[in-house]
């Protein structure tokens, strides 16, 4: 969150600022990804496949971050059109799967809806990296960043935590009415 925030703030700063964020997310990618699967296979029973699972936790937890910040990257620098495409262009790739996926009503509908999550991203991830090197300049060495900067990004994290939680509230809610399946759907459109 520090580094979206920074990367948005200032344009001669944002490459700066990408050096230190991009290697942060790699670590928080790392660590709740473990956690993740965990979660989803032995607390919650999950029975959906770990390759499934594993394509989700990293799409969620690395691919769309690293997108994130291409994308405030390119908003700080006035191509707003361009980032907001950037983040749209995931959803609709997703959008698209789970159509399909209901549509065609193949076997293992998880596994592909899961693998065109991942591509949709992967795919926004290197059209954001493209657009952005085109535009901006990016970072040529990364940093890990110091404790200063985990401490400062920290307070913004616990914020925007806060600041979520009842807005995603109402899925955990949706689970005791809606069912399994109908929550997934839910959470998917919101």
């Amino acid at each position: 969150l520090w580094g979206r925030r920074g990367s948005a703030k200032a344009a001669d700063a944002g490459a700066a600022v990408l050096a230190r964020a991009v290697p942060a997310t790699l670590l928080s990618a790392a660590l709740l990804l473990p956690l993740y699967l965990w979660l989803a296979v032995v607390a919650i029973g999950s029975t959906a496949g770990g390759v499934s699972l594993s394509l989700i936790g990293l799409s969620e937890l690395l691919l769309v971050p690293l997108l994130g910040l291409l994308s405030n990257r390119l908003h700080g620098l006035g191509y707003v059109a361009r980032s907001q495409a950037l983040v749209l262009w995931p959803m609709a790739l997703r959008l698209g799967g789970l159509v399909g996926c209901m549509t065609l009503a193949p076997t293992g509908n998880l596994g592909i809806y899961a693998l065109v999550h991942a591509l949709g991203a992967l795919a926004a991830l290197v059209l954001g990296g493209a657009l952005a090197a085109a535009r901006a300049q990016l970072p040529q060495n990364l940093h890990w960043p110091d404790r200063a900067h985990l401490r400062h990004g920290a307070r913004f994290a616990v914020m925007n935590l806060a600041a979520m939680s009842p807005g995603e509230l109402d899925k955990a809610l949706a689970l005791r009415l809606l069912g399994a399946s109908g929550t997934g759907l839910y959470a998917l459109a919101s």
